[in-house]
């Protein structure tokens, strides 16, 4: 697949066949066969690799190399060739032969070098050292001679001890050299590089290790086919071995697995300026959709060519340029004709694409320095959510409501019965009194049927209401089952439905007979009654009474078992809630990669003049509250209530008991006050990732933070075509915020998004890895404007120091100003 300013490489491949390579104990003269070679080049241009190197062992075959980039050249492949060898470098050759080790290394040149006499010095190296290896000693030699880069296996033929594990001194002496020499590593996946790094620390330095760790990794097809690359090597930027070399100097960020790559859908591919009179010289800018640096000399026009992007992507000039928050370019731009292509060269307008401005990053330090913590971690999204928390705290409050309702019902139920009971003496003392009324009949309806009645017709309700739940519930699963075309399962289904209703309908006809029943000899116990009272009436109002009597006491009696049925049925449920302290712990969330919560604390114990702010809706001197001196302590009222714990079963059931006593209920008694009742320690993910006390950091520190994670907060809801355009984001900012935060920063921000920035330092554009430099400079001319801009080409730089002092002479004037700058504010050891 074809990746936009991604070349794909293989820089470790034998060719011509193994007989081409000078094994270490071959004694045969090797021979190269360039059919062979020829047919690998084939299957490298289908598998759509770019950038191949010739790397067999221990030799060059320079004739060859020469048929092999002529063949390139013929088939018009886009492929680059670079001339390299696999050496054997031996620790010593003092040893006995079986007593030697040997690493192995892939040394590639310059194609612009003396590649005949680069042979000659190879046949010389194994002429002299009597076998087919080199010395530390002549590999030093050989990369101080001609441009190289240099690639030592990592783990890579660990079997048979030729990686770098395995001969970690020798692999200790190379990455002396790496402040001069552009070194890569060969390992063939992410995991077995990440095995050199645990494996090789013990045995190299501190700084040699950090180096190692932001070094770049590269996978090859070595001697197998090219399909046998499993994790191919994309390097960020052109094919050819100038760009390699850039590529190696700036290490990881500029070497990438194909898993790590981020397709951008759309970006600014180039700007075309056409001067009509103006002051802006005709120009043809290419941009990277990686990290663009716009740099110059004060007053060269940088900030107006960013202003001038933002104009053309959004239709309104930059919010926080440097210079001024309102300048007005406009008349910087009359008589040119400026035009914007994407990537597919179609003319970009306004709002095409999403344009994200940073803000000035100065100001936002000096503005963090009054925030509190808290709004720091709100402008973070990264305040910790008690929404788990509330809902715990409803629960207890529904639970503990129903406790205190639960007992005001029983307190009740009690009190009707004293009621009842009055009654129900009252008639027994009439009826010992009248014990025998002449010529009366008794007749008492038996209560108990009054009491079926009510049963058999809630159980009616409850079935009807059962069979209204069960038709919705079956055809929710049908539906679902019909969605993800279960037939089988819906027959089944259907006859599970037909069972359960049938079964509902059964119960229900039997319960329609039972209150038949029950209604039928309910009217004629009632008839009897109604005969019986009429013919009572016609011999006098005391057989009335005593009859009446009778009856209250059969059916308040049949009351008084049914309220103490109800009463011990709620007794028995009556649950006293109380929270748990690990419960609401747990359920505090917080994201977990930017801030961890530790050392817990719940405020258990609630004072007197605290209970109005965590009782609020219940307690106080508004309407339908119970009143705060209810509650209170003075005069040995209300002793043991506190402090009131409601993680304690004793305390809560105290607390319940005067709103039981005052029969007051309410479903939100206690509301959580998170910040006063959980207590913790804020930890913060700090610029090295490791977490922190929030506590613990000064607020210039937590700034940094807080900017470093900002940037990815509001971009958060931007696609990848996203471009951000930053006008001097370095300005007034130490070295070490540059180096360390701002350019790692901006790097790992250009992997995702087009990013657009002008700056006058150089630590920047280099430690941010820009991948396109864009040099402004105005020469005036009769004091008149005349702005011109050009891509910049770092090719030509030996090292970060040389690419370094190249941008301070376009920007400072000099290195002197860059050293100067460096001794007042700290940084880059130069």
């Amino acid at each position: 697949m074809d990746k936009v300013e991604y070349t794909k490489t293989s820089l470790h491949n034998h060719f011509g066949g193994g007989a081409a390579d000078y094994k270490l104990n071959d004694k045969n003269t090797p021979s190269f066969d360039i059919t062979t070679a020829k047919h690998k080049i084939d299957c490298a241009s289908t598998s759509g690799y770019q950038l191949l190197a010739m790397t067999n062992a221990n030799h060059f075959w320079k004739n060859k190399y020469d048929e092999l980039v002529n063949y390139i050249s013929i088939k018009k492949y886009d492929i680059s060739l670079i001339p390299g060898v696999e050496f054997n470098i031996v620790d010593d050759l003092i040893k006995a032969e079986s007593d030697r080790n040997y690493l192995h290394l892939i040394f590639l040149l310059s194609p612009k070098s003396n590649l005949k006499q680069f042979e000659t010095d190879v046949i010389n190296c194994r002429t002299i050292n009597g076998c087919n290896a080199i010395t530390i000693i002549n590999l030093t030699d050989l990369a101080l001679k001609y441009k190289c880069i240099l690639i030592p296996h990592g783990t890579k033929q660990s079997s048979s001890g030729r990686d770098s594990l395995s001969n970690h001194a020798t692999f200790d002496d190379i990455l002396s050299i790496r402040d001069f020499i552009p070194i890569m590593i060969e390992d063939n996946s992410k995991s077995q590089r990440e095995y050199l790094e645990v494996k090789i620390r013990q045995y190299i330095s501190t700084e040699k290790f950090e180096w190692l760790k932001s070094s770049a990794s590269i996978s090859s097809a070595d001697r197998q086919d090219f399909s046998s690359i499993t994790q191919p090597t994309y390097i960020w930027g052109e094919p050819s071995f100038d760009s390699l070399f850039y590529c190696a100097i700036i290490g990881k960020d500029r070497v990438l697995r194909e898993t790590d790559i981020i397709e951008k859908s759309r970006y600014v591919k180039r700007i075309e300026i056409t001067n009509q009179g103006g002051v802006l010289s005709s120009a043809n800018l290419s941009f990277s959709h990686g990290l663009n640096s716009i740099i110059g000399n004060s007053g060269s026009g940088k900030t107006l060519l960013l202003n001038l992007i933002k104009l053309k992507l959004t239709g309104s000039n930059l919010n926080h340029a440097i210079s001024s928050t309102d300048s007005d370019y406009s008349s910087m731009y009359v008589n040119t004709e400026v035009k914007v292509f994407d990537n597919e060269e179609n003319i970009v307008k306004p709002n095409d694409i999403n344009v994200f401005e940073g803000e000035n990053l100065y100001k936002q330090i000096v503005a963090t320095l009054s925030y509190d913590k808290d709004r720091l971690l709100k402008d973070l999204n990264a305040a910790p959510s008690f929404v788990d928390t509330e809902k715990l705290i409803g629960i207890f409050n529904y639970t503990l409501n129903k406790y205190i309702t639960d007992r005001i019902s029983i307190k009740n139920d009690f009190s009707e019965l004293d009621e009842t009971l009055i009654k129900i003496f009252a008639s027994i003392d009439y009826l010992r009194n009248n014990k025998s009324v002449p010529g009366s009949i008794e007749y008492i309806i038996d209560s108990k049927i009054k009491t079926t009645h009510q049963e058999i017709s809630t159980a009616i309700v409850n079935i009807d209401l059962d069979v209204t739940n069960a038709k919705k519930s079956f055809d929710s699963i049908t539906s679902l089952l019909k969605k993800y075309n279960l037939a089988e399962d819906i027959k089944l289904l259907t006859s599970i439905r037909f069972n359960l209703l049938k079964k509902l309908h059964l119960n229900m006809n039997e319960k329609q007979k039972q209150k038949i029943n029950n209604n039928a000899n309910l009217i004629i116990k009632s008839k009897i009654s109604s005969i019986v009272g009429d013919y009572n009436k016609t011999i006098g109002q005391r057989t009335k009474v005593v009859n009446e009597s009778k009856q209250i006491v059969s059916d308040e009696t049949e009351n008084v078992i049914n309220k103490l049925k109800e009463i011990t049925i709620l007794e028995y449920q009556l649950h006293i809630p109380t929270l748990d302290s690990e419960e609401l712990i747990r359920s505090v969330k917080k994201d977990e990669d930017i801030i961890k919560l530790a050392n817990f604390k719940i405020n258990k114990d609630i004072g007197y003049e605290d209970i109005t702010e965590y009782f609020d809706s219940a307690i106080g001197s508004g309407q339908s509250k119970i009143l705060k001196s209810e509650f209170s302590p003075s005069g040995g009222k209300n002793a043991s209530l506190y402090p009131i714990d409601l993680f304690d079963l004793d305390k809560v059931k105290t607390f319940a008991d005067i709103f039981v006593s005052k029969g007051y209920t309410n479903s939100n008694i206690f509301r959580l006050n998170a910040n006063k009742f959980i207590q913790y320690d804020i930890l913060i993910k700090n610029l090295d990732s490791k977490y922190q006390l929030i506590s613990s950091l000064s607020a210039g520190q937590l700034s940094k933070i807080y900017i470093n994670m900002l940037i990815d907060t509001k971009l958060k809801a931007m696609e990848n075509n996203a471009v951000i355009v930053y006008d001097q984001p370095d300005n007034n900012l130490e070295k070490t915020f540059i180096l360390k935060t701002l350019g790692r920063k901006l790097a790992e921000l250009k992997k995702k998004y087009q990013v657009i920035i002008t700056t006058h330092e150089p630590l920047l554009v280099i430690n941010s890895d820009s991948n396109n430099i864009l040099r402004a400079e105005n020469d005036p001319i009769a004091g008149v404007n005349n702005i011109k801009y050009e891509n910049l080409s770092m090719f030509d730089v030996a090292d970060k120091s040389a690419a370094i002092e190249k941008i301070a002479s376009l920007i400072d004037g000099s290195h002197d100003a860059i050293k100067l700058r460096n001794k007042i504010y700290g940084g880059f050891d130069l």
